[in-house]
């Protein structure tokens, strides 16, 4: 159904679910299986019940939001960790732009191990025991959806599967920065876009117009940042 060819999954995923097509989501699903919320309070309560109905595990993509939290958040969070549910999160580096986002979920009481960072996160979504999806969304040009919960397995396996393909690629994430609730500065989070396009070292000083010395300072801040060992490991995540 999709060629996960050069361009990633990102790039297609991105595509399906930004302004989701309804039309065709409707005719690939029955009706009864998709729900779509019209405001933000409808968004938010199927946040916390989808963390709440889960009995194993949670993925997501979080790419973050300037949006007050929901009410209960940590604690649906916290509940559902007591039953023993397993999270895995891959963080957009947007996620943590200093001043003006912050995580959709929690990093407090997640094991290291379940959350990465990677360039490619496409969008916000939340998918429990393969069983369920919550996607964040908007559609059309007055943005009447924020976004769309698809009771559907087939649907949720599809979100897993791209989901697994990302994580492979992606780089543990530093625990420090996340609790500092910062992971990269407006300049370092161009600079991981820039990467991310194939774009040399020298190239994006062209562009920005500073120095080489400067742009590799950057770049190293940036490994330190996502816990990248070596620039080899950074371009791995970026070109994923």
């Amino acid at each position: 159904m999709f060629d996960f060819g050069p361009s990633g999954p990102s790039t297609q995923f991105a595509g399906l679910v930004s302004g989701i097509d309804t039309t065709a989501l409707t005719s690939a699903l029955p009706e009864s299986a998709i729900e779509f919320l019209a405001d933000p309070g409808a968004l938010a309560a199927a946040f916390l019940e989808v963390q709440g109905r889960s009995k194993e595990s949670v993925i997501a993509f979080d790419r973050g939001t300037s949006e007050p939290k929901p009410t209960g958040r940590e604690n649906a969070q916290r509940a559902a960790l007591d039953r023993g549910v397993h999270y895995r999160i891959i963080y957009g580096p947007s996620a943590f732009a200093s001043g003006t986002s912050s995580p959709m979920i929690s990093v407090h009481g997640l094991p290291k191990t379940s959350m990465r960072v990677s360039s490619l996160a496409p969008t916000r979504l939340l998918v429990r025991d393969s069983e369920e999806a919550l996607v964040v969304t908007t559609s059309g040009p007055s943005n009447e959806c924020t976004g769309v919960r698809v009771r559907s397995a087939w649907f949720a396996r599809f979100l897993l599967d791209t989901f697994e393909t990302i994580w492979d690629s992606a780089l543990p994430v530093s625990r420090e920065r996340l609790h500092a609730s910062r992971m990269l500065d407006s300049a370092e989070q161009e600079i991981l876009e820039l990467l991310a396009t194939g774009l040399t070292d020298e190239s994006i000083a062209r562009l920005l117009g500073v120095s080489l010395r400067t742009i590799q300072r950057k770049v190293q801040g940036i490994q330190r940042s996502v816990g990248a060992t070596s620039r080899f490991q950074l371009g791995a995540m970026t070109a994923a």
